[in-house]
């Protein structure tokens, strides 16, 4: 995507400057301040009458609605925007009957609207890690200080809330504080449940902060995502490879299910985008603080300088669309590959399963299109039977963060076995575009199609290097084993392979090349002329299917 520079003046009055393309320089943004993070994360974790770690349990009510009263407060200051307090009972498989709230203060765009994003965090705590199989008891009295889990989440939130409110956006943005997501992502789940069709239609994203001030001395942030919701993830690591290019930034997808954001991937009536970011977690999203649900999550525990930066990373990333010009773009997050209708967290598919594209085409600027603009998709499919266009139609540019799509049906499996690879382009008209990021391809995989082995191949061919340097390339269905033979003309054996996992190198679904060298360490050079191969595949059922194939060598 094009990279947005906001550069701050140095004054008592915040200004935006103009946008300019990315010369290599590093953008200044909106810069959050370590204090008042310190300063929030202090007040959410330590009781100020008492000066001793305080609770932030859901059970804890009227604790927890002193915090509530303050949040409320601030954020009503620095937005100048009346929050909402969405109060509901809980009774619903435990132990008895609770009062919880979540604050919702929603931000209007200054002129038009292309909908509503959302930055989130959790406000509660619990620490029943400290009292193993008695948290049903101790909560009474116990202390659980959330310090990182998620005092820093919320004051990353309310320190964009204050960045953001001298920034003209091109959006609403909903600032929502959850409670009760350490009972089950309460809260999230109750706002989820009450967004209806309308609701659901002016959804762009969330994006949600929890645990961020843990950094393990290696400074850094994750970003957990699913399919859905790739796009804002992929925007958003982007935007920080040129805001923070110190910040090692970890895509996990998809995410755990345990976080907020999962509650916007389970909507019944229609799953929603939805990104959370966290401090460095394991590759599947483990969480590595040894003090999270503890009574020490305290203070002393938290990377601020870390913290500042994730804030920072959301303050400069939503505030990068402010006078933006649209720009439409082809990510490659936006090219869907989907599975009876639904998309899927991996791209291997059975034959017999209905596959169509989605090819999504976004405005990743931060204003409408022009009048008169349009964009022109052509989509390729390229697999074992050759390369072939699929789709070539205009779509209507789409609002900021909004996109244009349309889907192609791919049928059932045939003509569609082992690897497959689709390519679609973008043309742009009458508005700026950045060829940059028009052409994007995605792999898809299709399992049990006929034969295991789909195509087989030297590349390249003719053969005009060494011999060594070549590969051979096979395109299978499924995983497979086989044995290889090269003969000359008059019918001499050269050179045998034997591939596959039962072999020591697996051969995966899908297309695989192999170093000819690798595989036939024999043969140093080959003359020019025609050569002949025979494979013997085998199949994960025993089975076994002759093939034959020739290559020429040009020297």
């Amino acid at each position: 995507m094009k990279t947005r520079i906001i550069m701050l003046a140095v004054a008592s009055a915040l200004t935006i400057l103009p946008f300019v393309k990315d010369s290599g320089a590093k953008p200044g943004g909106l810069m959050a301040n370590a204090d008042s993070l310190e300063a929030m994360v202090r007040f959410l974790s330590i009781d100020p009458s008492t000066s001793q770690p305080r609770s932030r349990y859901a059970y804890r009510e009227s604790e927890l609605r002193e915090v509530a009263d303050s949040l409320v407060a601030r954020l009503e200051r620095y937005t100048g925007v009346t929050a909402t307090r969405q109060s509901w009972v809980e009774d619903e498989d435990h132990d008895s009957t609770f009062t919880v709230e979540n604050i919702i203060c929603r931000v209007e765009a200054d002129g038009p609207s292309s909908g509503v994003l959302l930055v989130t965090a959790h406000f509660d705590a619990i620490a029943h890690r400290s009292f193993p199989g008695e948290w049903e008891t101790a909560w009474v009295h116990a202390a659980a200080p959330g310090a990182d889990d998620n005092a820093t989440g919320v004051a990353a939130v309310m320190e964009v809330a204050r960045l953001l409110s001298s920034v003209d956006l091109p959006f609403d943005v909903e600032f929502v504080l959850f409670t009760a997501e350490e009972l089950g992502k309460l809260g999230s789940i109750h706002y989820v449940s009450l967004c209806d069709a309308g609701c659901a239609d002016r959804h762009l994203g969330v994006i949600n902060a929890d645990m961020i001030g843990y950094s393990n001395n290696r400074t850094g942030a994750s970003v957990m995502s699913d399919f859905r919701s790739g796009w804002l993830a992929e925007m958003i690591i982007d935007f920080a490879a040129i805001a923070d290019p110190g910040l090692d930034m970890r895509l996990i997808k998809p995410g755990p299910s345990n976080w907020d954001h999962a509650a916007f991937w389970d909507r019944e009536a229609g799953r929603l985008p939805a990104i959370t970011l966290a401090e460095p977690l394991g590759p599947t999203g483990s969480i590595e603080y040894p003090d999270y649900h503890t009574e020490d999550d305290l203070m002393a525990n938290v990377d601020f300088d870390q913290t500042r930066r994730i804030a920072s990373l959301i303050t400069g990333f939503i505030a990068s669309f402010s006078g933006a010009p649209a720009e439409n773009s082809m990510l490659e997050t936006d090219l869907l590959v989907l599975v009876n209708g639904a998309i899927r967290n991996e791209n291997v598919f059975q034959t017999g399963e209905m596959i169509s594209l989605r090819p999504r085409v976004r405005n990743t600027g931060g204003t409408p299109p022009p009048t008169g603009a349009t964009v022109r998709l052509d989509v390729w499919l390229e697999n074992a039977t050759g390369r072939k266009q699929i789709y070539s139609g205009e779509l209507a540019p789409a609002d900021p963060l909004r996109f244009s799509h349309t889907d192609i049906p791919l049928g059932t499996g045939s003509g569609l076995g082992g690897g497959n690879v689709v390519t679609a382009e973008i043309t742009v008209s009458g508005m700026e575009d950045d060829p940059a990021d028009n052409r994007t391809s995605v792999y898809f995989v299709m399992e049990g199609a006929g034969s295991p082995l789909e195509n087989h191949h030297f590349s390249p061919n003719p053969i005009n290097t060494s011999f060594q340097l070549a590969k051979f390339c096979v395109n299978a269905t499924e995983e497979i084993n086989y044995s290889m033979e090269i003969y000359s003309l008059e019918g001499h054996l050269l050179g045998n392979a034997r591939m596959g996992r039962g072999y020591g190198t697996p051969v995966p679904t899908g297309l695989s090349c192999h170093s000819c060298g690798d595989m036939f360490p024999g043969i140093r050079d080959l003359a020019s002329g025609i050569y002949l191969y025979r494979l013997i595949v085998f199949g994960e059922d025993g089975s076994s299917t002759d093939h034959h194939g020739r290559f020429a060598v040009e020297r």
